[in-house]
């Protein structure tokens, strides 16, 4: 008999694969019942909803994450030679993937320009 972690293992595997818990929880040998328990919560486990940030949430945080990023770029370039693209910091790459992905959420306010 396979020891109890690699069993246990095993079984964890097997629903990962849509094997059905009561299945699993039976085909155990004799001497692994202190397993089932920890199968069973395993099964319920998995059936739990995943949660999902909201599409509102998800702006907000991207929001603050620019604007970190924006603050640093600054921070940079007053510490070196101040080139400045539009008004954009040394990097114009980053301000373009942000409104980007900006407008992909819908957006309007591109991620270099009146503000942030």
């Amino acid at each position: 008999m396979p020891k109890l972690d690699e069993l246990l293992q095993q079984k964890l595997d097997a629903l990962e694969q849509g094997a059905a818990p009561e299945a699993t929880l039976q085909s155990l040998p004799a001497g692994a019942e202190e397993l089932k328990p920890l199968i069973a919560l395993a099964a319920e486990v998995r059936e739990l909803p995943h949660p999902q940030p909201s599409p509102e949430h998800s702006r907000v945080l991207l929001y603050k994450i620019l604007a970190v990023v924006r603050e640093q770029s600054r921070e940079r370039v007053s510490r070196h030679a101040p080139a400045r693209l539009n008004g954009c910091s040394q990097q114009p790459w980053l301000a373009q993937l942000s409104y980007v992905f900006l407008r992909s959420l819908r957006w309007s306010e591109p991620a270099c320009g009146r503000g942030f």
